[in-house]
């Protein structure tokens, strides 16, 4: 699971709370694109 910009992120010791948070936020955009039904 890589993302643009994370493993760079990673690198230059970005703090894993914040980078959870990040995450945590990219999910909760993701949540909000409407699915097509199954």
């Amino acid at each position: 699971m890589a993302f643009p910009g994370f493993q760079v992120m990673v690198r230059a010791g970005a703090d894993p709370a914040r980078l959870d948070a990040a995450l945590k936020e990219l999910l909760a955009l993701l949540d909000e694109v409407p699915h097509p039904p199954p």
